[in-house]
Formats: structure tokens, sequence, C-alpha cells
């Protein structure tokens, strides 16, 4: 049995990988060939179609950070298939104020790669460095893209960038001047409820221009105007 599973005819020879857009087709191939090499107790090849490593495989493409599942496939005696999912963007990190260097990170603030897509909200703030492989905010994240997804339409305020510094405290950059300032622990339908109902006031309605709103003293608002 081990003489017929070394032959040729049942030895993959090709992995052929798809899926692919952010992460490197090259590189995941280099990744699961590595996971090939050697043999089982030094009989059976690693590479043989009936006892690949399955394990070893998604553990060698694990270190790839833009993908989040792979699914192994023989497509032949000595073919192998490697069908890629990867992250979605969901948000960008750009970095310091003035950083225009920007990283891709998912829904869970998962920095994957370097680079920038149109459409997405931009967040700024402290990271570890290289930021590839970090999660931006831990698991506090996802909680403050879905409030800044309907910032929007709350505020009537088209948001420009999201900052949050080592306190907690979110600054909110906002197009044609002026920023709001909350809390991570703050953000919620109940903030939003509080915007809306402070941009809703005539003041805000006339067009009077303000430096700031401030909600993060729980009840109670702070409006610095120009």
């Amino acid at each position: 049995m081990c003489y017929v599973i070394r032959l040729p005819a049942f030895t993959i020879a090709t992995i052929d990988v798809t899926g692919t857009h952010y992460a490197d087709k090259e590189l995941v191939q280099q990744a699961v060939a590595q996971a090939l090499t050697g043999s089982y107790a030094w009989l059976v090849p690693r590479r043989s179609i009936a006892l690949y490593p399955s394990d070893a495989i998604v553990h060698a493409v694990a270190h790839i950070p833009a993908i989040a599942h792979i699914d192994i496939g023989r497509e032949s005696l000595t073919a192998l298939s490697i069908a890629v999912t990867e992250r979605t963007p969901s948000a960008l990190w750009c970095g310091a104020a003035t950083s225009t260097e920007c990283y891709l990170m998912d829904g869970d603030g998962y920095v994957f790669m370097k680079g920038s897509e149109p459409g997405l909200a931009t967040y700024r703030g402290s990271l570890d460095y290289p930021p590839v492989g970090s999660q931006y905010l831990g698991g506090k994240f996802a909680t403050l893209n879905t409030f800044m997804r309907k910032f929007n339409e709350a505020s009537g305020r088209t948001p420009t960038s999201v900052s949050v510094d080592k306190n907690g405290d979110v600054f909110i950059a906002l197009a044609g001047g002026g920023e709001v300032r909350t809390t991570l622990s703050g953000v919620g339908d109940a903030l939003l409820a509080n915007v809306t109902s402070v941009f809703e006031s005539s003041k805000f309605k006339s067009g009077a221009t303000f430096q700031y709103v401030d909600f993060r003293f729980g009840g109670n608002v702070y409006v610095k105007w120009k």
C-alpha cells in the first residue's frame, strides 16, 4: 500500500488556488507547498493525494492576513484545490491625523493589508506598528463601526474621519467643519437619538457654525460655537 501511494500518479503535483483578490496567489501556493514537504514516518509523502495534511495546510495559510478561511479539495489524483475566502474590507485605518497611509480593516477591526478603497469610513488612532495583523480597538470596533454607519442619517452631517484616543474618547470630524465628541462606551442607539435631537434644533438648522458638539457627559450636551 505504501508503495502505491508513493507513485507519481497519486502525488500532488499541482496546487490550484482560487478566490484571491487581496492575497497574493503565489504566496498561498508557496505556503501550501511548504505544508506538503516531508513524509509521515519517513515512509509516506505528505504530498500523497490520499493523505495530505489538511490541518497543516490551514495552519500554513492562516498567517496570510487577508485570508479568512480556505476550503481544500481534490481536483484529481495529482491536483489539490484551495478555495480562498478573503476578509471583507469594512473601513480604513489611516494612523495619525496627518497621515495619508491607509490600511484595510474587516468588520472586527482586523487590519489585513495596506491600501485604500473608495466609500470606506476612515478611522484614526493608536495601533501597533506595523498595523497589518493588529486589531483596531480590540472587540470594541464593531460597535463603533455600526454606530458610524447610522451617524450620517441621524445627524444630517457627513463624517470625514473618526479618531479614538487612548482614553476611549471618540472624535468625529465632519465635512464642512465641526466635530462631534463622544466615548466608545457611549455609542449606541440612545446616543443616535440624542444626536438627531441636537442637530435638528433651531440654531443648528439656521446654519450656525460650531467648533464641536460634546456628548461625553451623560445627558448634558456642550456646544462650542464659532
